[in-house]
């Protein structure tokens, strides 16, 4: 990944890698800020294998700490920075960090999780911007099979997992998108979509910087500052998700904001029929289907306008499927379980091997219901095992069951998902309280934020006087 960048950075100079707030920094001016947090790492104590976990939000900070890590031959662990004690110790009783970079406004969160001080590194970007003299980085050619990123992954039941990626694994993955996509020099993406989430660090960092485009940085998405982003520097296409491009268009961006958009690509979750509707009437665009997983990578991407109901593409160069019911494979038509096989798919769960889905000669198997159809295009119908999809961050009702359940005053509690006006999923609780108590929607949104990160908390919640079952019958896995 580094000596491609380094080549990019020799052939144009001047050419903008990061346009963030009204700053811009060429790719030499990109490296040179990674080489700088490299030598701050190395006096840490990180070194090649030592794995580096990240908190922090869309940013230079984050990009530069991934290219650091790349370089150096640590592996980045971003760490959604919306997680809370109890979630960061999850992931500490699983992986050591040898170092943790934050905000300082949320270093405490993590030493009050048993980080000790010495192995925090609090980001100051004005440091990496002035370090001098500055330390370039080496573009040391580490083999393919080298891992490069830890992601955490929902899986089927919502229960975290790490996902190693590969050097060769991102960077294969990254050159299929690019041959069917038009990701070229020059083109200019909008981050809209966090690196600790796969869509977000495949599609929003390594695929326009593996090609010398511009990446444009929002720190959150907030669809009129995202709208205003996009027309004042001319962002031209869009790796998103269904929650943003609902969220421009409940805003009523107007199309002239979005002149400059070419292309406009979506994942993570299902995209209602009728926002995409409502998109092409309002901007003349497509949104393009994408399909994939953190252990997959994308898998498939719609070339058309225009595709049948539940259509998510064809498959990219390198990527193979079938369609499987049990240990059979399925004919063109028949739905079964997806199973993908390729170049970027993992090759298993860090230290959790025996949780890794079973394959099929080769193939994994996704979880996801769907079809081929006799053109090849794959169809996504629904999930072997249902998880509740918040814009592709998976969430577990267990989780949430087991949180309000430890609220005084609640008896039981059941979570599914709703579907909200526009069609996507929302978490959606459902109370029965100890008789003569009495608690307030506020009371129980309080005590989940307390707990959780804000994407977890539900949206929807309904009180009633009894509560035996869940939905299907049963009460989901807890997290174990």
């Amino acid at each position: 990944m580094i000596r491609r960048l380094l080549e990019i950075a020799r052939r144009g100079p001047s050419n903008p890698a990061i346009i963030t707030g009204d700053s811009t920094y060429s790719y030499p001016q990109l490296l040179s800020i990674a080489g700088n947090l490299q030598r701050q790492l190395r006096l840490q104590g990180a070194q090649p294998g030592s794995v580096v976990a990240t908190a922090l939000p869309i940013g230079l900070e984050a990009i530069a700490a991934f290219l650091a890590c790349a370089d150096l031959g640590a592996v980045f662990l971003p760490v959604n920075p919306s997680w809370r004690g109890a979630e960061i110790k999850w992931i500490l009783d699983r992986i050591q960090p040898a170092v943790v970079l934050t905000s300082p406004d949320h270093a405490a969160l993590w030493t009050n999780s048993g980080v000790s001080p010495d192995r925090l590194l609090p980001l100051d970007l004005e440091a990496l911007l002035n370090n001098a003299p500055p330390a370039p980085l080496t573009g040391h050619p580490w083999p393919d099979d080298h891992p490069v990123v830890h992601l955490m992954s929902s899986g089927s039941t919502g229960r975290p997992k790490i996902v190693s990626r590969t050097n060769g694994g991102l960077l294969q993955a990254a050159d299929a998108v690019a041959s069917v996509t038009g990701m070229v020099p020059g083109r200019r993406v909008l981050a809209s979509v966090p690196f600790h989430h796969g869509h977000g660090l495949s599609n929003n960092l390594v695929l326009p910087l593996s090609v010398g485009a511009t990446l444009v940085l929002l720190p959150r998405f907030e669809p009129l500052l995202a709208a205003k982003a996009i027309e004042q520097h001319a962002v031209d296409l869009l790796w998103s998700s269904p929650v943003a491009y609902g969220l421009l268009a409940d805003a009523e961006v107007p199309a002239s904001a979005l002149a400059s958009l070419r292309s406009c690509f979506t994942g993570s979750a299902a995209l209602p029929r009728k926002l995409a509707e409502a998109w092409k009437d309002r901007y003349g665009i497509t949104i393009r289907n994408i399909y994939g997983s953190v252990e997959t990578g994308i898998a498939a991407i719609q070339r058309e306008d225009s595709v049948p109901a539940y259509c998510v593409g064809s498959l990219v160069p390198g990527i193979e499927a079938v369609i499987l019911d049990r240990d059979a494979a399925l004919p063109a038509g028949e739905s079964g379980e997806v199973a993908i096989k390729g170049a970027s798919v993992a090759a298993g769960y860090v230290g959790e091997s025996e949780l890794f889905p079973r394959l099929w000669n080769g193939f994994l198997r996704t979880g996801d219901l769907g079809r081929l159809d006799e053109q090849g295009r794959l169809y996504i119908l629904g999930r072997v095992v249902p998880w509740i999809n918040i814009g592709g961050l998976k969430v577990d009702p267990a989780e949430v069951q087991r949180v309000i359940a430890s609220l005084d005053g609640v008896r039981e509690c059941s979570v599914e998902a709703e579907t909200n006006p526009r069609g996507l999923d929302v978490v959606a609780a459902t109370i029965a309280l100890e008789p003569g108590l009495t608690l307030s929607r506020a009371n129980i949104i309080g005590h989940c934020r307390a707990h959780m990160a804000e994407y977890k908390i539900p949206r929807v919640i309904k009180f009633i006087s009894e509560l035996t079952t869940d939905v299907s019958g049963k009460r989901p896995k807890p997290w174990s």
